[in-house]
Order: C-alpha cells, then sequence, then structure tokens
C-alpha cells in the first residue's frame, strides 16, 4: 500500500518493489499507441495557467444544447 503519491519517486517505488534500479535501466524502444483511443503522454509545465491551457485545447467542447461528441468525457470547465 502506497500511502503517499505515487509519483513523489517512482523510481525509489520501482526499486523498493523490484530491485530494478530504473536511473540505470534502458527504456525499450518507443511503439506508436494502437489503442483506437489512445492520449499520448503531453509535457506541461508544472503551472495552473499552462496546464489549463493544454486541458482546454486537447478536450472537446459543446454548446450547451448539443450532445457532446465524446458522450463518456464530460464537457471541460474551467474556471480560474
Amino acid at each position: 500500500m502506497l500511502t503517499g503519491h505515487l509519483l513523489k519517486d517512482p523510481d525509489a517505488t520501482v526499486a523498493y518493489h523490484t530491485g530494478i534500479n530504473m536511473k540505470k535501466a534502458t527504456p525499450p524502444p518507443v511503439e506508436e499507441p494502437k489503442g483506437e483511443l489512445a492520449n499520448r503522454p503531453i509535457q506541461v509545465a508544472d503551472n495552473l495557467d499552462s496546464i489549463c491551457r493544454v486541458l482546454e485545447s486537447h478536450t472537446p467542447t459543446v454548446a450547451r444544447d448539443q450532445a457532446p461528441a465524446f458522450p463518456s468525457i464530460a464537457p471541460l470547465v474551467i474556471e480560474h
């Protein structure tokens, strides 16, 4: 059981549970995702404005009187 945020030090978590030193490990070659709805990671600066800009530009939006293009994704409302 992790009692803190997993991403605080993922290398330490992996090393503790597997004995693998991730800082010395060679990553496998990158492959394009094959999933129909796969989302590639997007590197974002660690500030609220940058995060909001990326979310706004990558999230489907709809007019209030229209059905969402992706019914399983709630339209994004950002207030900052």
